[in-house]
């Protein structure tokens, strides 16, 4: 709790209101999400783990042929989904944004067929 004693130079002084300060849990990716491999039919996952307040998670993709990274549907913490052909190689990266406004991006990795 904090106050704050404003004085004049005439001596003449005025208490403020007393708050309450709260230190929040900074925004930090805790873990980078890493390359991963499926077998075609299966499911392939890669993930982040980051601390902060109330975060949300916008994944990125790639698709294998293609020139720029679009969003995906995927909001959690962990993407994935059924490995085809068509799809490995395809290259993710993911934003991660907490209450604040304040955003990290982990590292693009590439998620590919075995």
């Amino acid at each position: 709790e904090v106050y704050c004693l404003i004085t004049d130079k005439y001596g003449n002084s005025i208490k403020s209101d007393i708050v309450t300060l709260n230190m929040g849990t900074p925004l930090e990716i805790v873990e980078q999400p890493s390359d991963a491999s499926a077998v075609i039919g299966s499911v392939v996952k890669t993930k982040v783990t980051a601390v902060g307040e109330d975060l949300t998670y916008q994944w990125y993709v790639l698709n294998p042929n293609a020139t720029k990274f679009v969003e995906s549907s995927i909001t959690k913490a962990t993407y994935s989904y059924a490995m085809t052909a068509s799809k490995s190689g395809r290259k993710v990266y993911c934003v991660i944004t907490d209450k604040y406004g304040n955003s990290v991006t982990t590292d693009t990795v590439t998620l590919t067929a075995k």
